[in-house]
């Protein structure tokens, strides 16, 4: 699968991946992403909220990292 075939894919399930993602977010708080194994840990949990919200194979040769841009603790 190409690069642009796995970018149209997370474009046409965005609205449920942004929802889960969001869900994820609010289950958090400061203490559990306070460390680097907390962030870490939010990681890997992205990937696979992601890879449970877009169908295969986008996610399968695709999806396999999240980056921060910003990170805000309160």
């Amino acid at each position: 699968m190409t690069t642009a075939m796995v970018a149209d894919a997370l474009k046409q399930n965005m609205p449920i991946l942004r929802s889960r993602i969001l869900l994820l977010l609010a289950s958090k708080n400061a203490n559990e992403l306070g460390s680097a194994e907390g962030k870490t840990t939010l990681m890997g949990e992205l990937v696979a909220q992601a890879k449970e919200a877009v169908p295969e194979p986008a996610t399968q040769n695709g999806i396999d990292t999240v980056h921060f841009s910003a990170f805000v603790i309160h």
